[in-house]
């Protein structure tokens, strides 16, 4: 295993689960009704440090598919493919969740809806990334920090577990459902927006 492809998920790792966090103790800290300026200095944490893992969570699947065993024998093993495939999986919901910090910004916030989705995406993306994380450490023969966290939770990813085809093509779906609906609120959102421009 390359250095760079450990420090690359080390660092993806740390910060991503840095952004679910922030975003938890917003979370608190606005039914709270107490410390706001805390909770945006939390909300900003989130991008940043969701931003900056996801760079490195890029550079971690490339580097983890190129430069640490031979192709064969990493599509050969059935805990890679798992691995994988929840890489891909949190790919999918941290674009999502910048996206959506992109074109709203913290007016998000201000959006039941949005940030509903905000905040799906982010639990998404840890709960994949945390799986990924025991999945590289068990590839790599060794234990992940992760693991009493799941354990307790009752996953075992020491046992390989190949998703069937059969859930292939519901979760595909699912995936676009969550772009089309983000696209919907983002135009929904904005035609709202530019009618209180013009009432005001």
């Amino acid at each position: 295993m390359t250095h760079l492809h450990t420090i690359s998920a080390e660092l993806h790792t740390g910060m991503l689960v840095l952004a679910f966090i922030s975003i938890s103790l917003k979370i608190i800290g606005d039914k709270l009704g107490k410390f706001p300026k805390a909770t945006q200095v939390l909300e900003q944490t989130a991008y940043v440090s969701a931003l900056t893992g996801f760079l490195f969570l890029i550079v971690s699947a490339i580097t983890g598919f190129t430069q640490t065993w031979p192709r064969e024998a990493l599509l050969a093993s059935p805990l890679v493919l798992n691995k994988i495939l929840f890489t891909e999986f949190a790919i999918v919901f941290w674009t999502i969740f910048l996206l959506i910090r992109w074109k709203y910004g913290a007016d998000l916030w201000k959006s039941l809806k949005l940030k509903t989705l905000y905040v799906s995406m982010a639990l998404g993306g840890f709960l994949s990334i945390t799986l990924t994380g025991s999945m590289g450490g068990h590839v790599a023969k060794k234990e992940s920090l992760l693991d009493l966290f799941l354990h307790k939770s009752g996953i075992n990813t020491h046992v390989p577990f190949t998703l069937p085809e059969t859930w292939i093509v519901p979760i595909l779906v699912f995936i676009f459902s969550i772009l089309i609906i983000s696209i919907l609120l983002r135009k929904k959102y904005k035609i709202a927006r530019e009618g209180a421009i013009h009432d005001s």
